[in-house]
């Protein structure tokens, strides 16, 4: 009873203090990121005149900063590396052929689409955590043996 008693203690202590605590809230929803995919020709600037680099903008859903899945196909902008909450949409200006064959040049690539990347976290590091942590609950659920063991029987000593 005294056992019962001092565990039902140190739990309400424990709910207190925590209770007591800040929260820490867990992030969650869509995010817009832009990689750095190459640099853009020569005239792409800013109205400051800062020059522009070739980005790949997508959207990911997270949880806890963990990317779980691409929520769009994503493009490729024009963005400031010092100012990267902001974008130039350049889709207009890729449909013309003279500047989009200056963009894949000056990127080394031969079609637009070799320049859709994203990193391997984004794409499929997300994804891995994800499913190894449903693993681990599935396997804490039906993986242990749920049957106690009973005690094998000791044989009595055999004397000569």
């Amino acid at each position: 009873m005294k056992k019962l008693l001092l565990i039902l203690a140190l739990v309400t202590m424990v709910v207190q203090s925590a209770s007591a605590r800040a929260r820490v809230p867990i992030t969650y929803g869509e995010h817009e990121k832009i990689e750095k995919v190459g640099t853009l020709p020569e005239g792409f600037t800013t109205d400051g005149g800062v020059q522009l680099d070739l980005g790949y903008k997508y959207t990911v859903f997270e949880i806890a900063f963990v990317p779980l899945w691409t929520t769009d196909e994503g493009k490729l902008v024009g963005y400031d590396t010092n100012d990267p909450d902001s974008y130039y949409d350049i889709d207009t200006l890729l449909e013309e052929d003279e500047v989009r064959a200056e963009v894949l040049s000056a990127a080394g690539v031969s079609e637009l689409t070799d320049l859709y990347k994203m990193p391997f976290w984004d794409a499929w590091g997300g994804k891995l955590v994800a499913l190894a942590v449903v693993a681990l609950i599935l396997y804490g659920i039906f993986g242990r043996d749920k049957k106690a063991k009973e005690p094998e029987a000791i044989a009595p000593a055999v004397e000569e």
